[in-house]
């Protein structure tokens, strides 16, 4: 993908000081940023590892993903006692997968958050 670095910061919803901050390793980019820059086209896995993963270990890497966010929220609503509406699980899936994107795993803490402010 070739977009400038003032595009880069366009798309993530950042300052192009952020942005540079960022590419020189003076400042740690945020699950939000990161999210908004997947959804422009870049390979958030790729930038955070250094790693190209083929279309398929991706896929289903981000399917195992899902799964684990969708299998902590059906726990979270037993120990609570409580139900999520369908089209907020969705919303909390999105707004966790991002960040749980970054750490290959979970992220329990952000999930629990979200799901406290739609209990």
């Amino acid at each position: 993908m070739d977009l400038s670095q003032g595009a880069l910061a366009a798309a993530g919803g950042v300052s192009l000081s952020s942005q540079v901050g960022y590419e020189a390793g003076a400042r740690v980019p945020d699950a939000a940023y990161l999210h908004k820059i997947q959804e422009s086209g870049v390979d958030t896995g790729y930038l955070l590892s250094g790693r190209v993963e083929d279309e398929t270990a991706k896929t289903a890497s981000y399917l195992e993903l899902v799964k684990g966010i969708l299998t902590e929220i059906n726990e979270w609503e037993e120990e609570h006692n409580a139900t999520v509406p369908f089209e907020k699980k969705l919303e909390i899936l999105h707004l966790n997968l991002a960040s749980s994107i970054a750490q290959h795993d979970v992220d329990k803490r952000g999930l629990e958050r979200l799901l406290r402010l739609v209990a």
